[in-house]
């Protein structure tokens, strides 16, 4: 992983200061956030479920769409939005 400058030139006091934080901080919340914040950098941030429903690998809200495309208007609205092709012209 490629450092910026400024996390080369502030990483190790902003991580000192954490770690004071979460021994000598004043409050329990204040030592409990300096933890987390401690290990999210060291171990990476937990994953986070997500809520919703999946029809065929696609998200209900998709699936909803397609259901409602009469005639393949998404397909066209799709094409009209996609971007312009390398040689610069766009999907008919």
């Amino acid at each position: 992983m490629h450092r910026t400058a400024n996390q080369s030139r502030y990483g190790p006091a902003a991580l000192k200061e954490l770690a004071r934080i979460a021994t000598k901080g004043e409050s329990e919340a204040a030592r409990v956030a300096a933890c987390g914040e401690i290990l999210d950098r060291a171990y990476g941030k937990a994953m986070q479920p997500i809520q919703g429903t999946v029809d065929y690998g696609i998200s209900e809200q998709l699936a909803e769409l397609f259901r409602g495309n009469a005639g393949n208007k998404l397909g066209a609205e799709i094409a009209r939005r996609a971007l312009p092709a390398p040689n610069g012209q766009q999907p008919q």
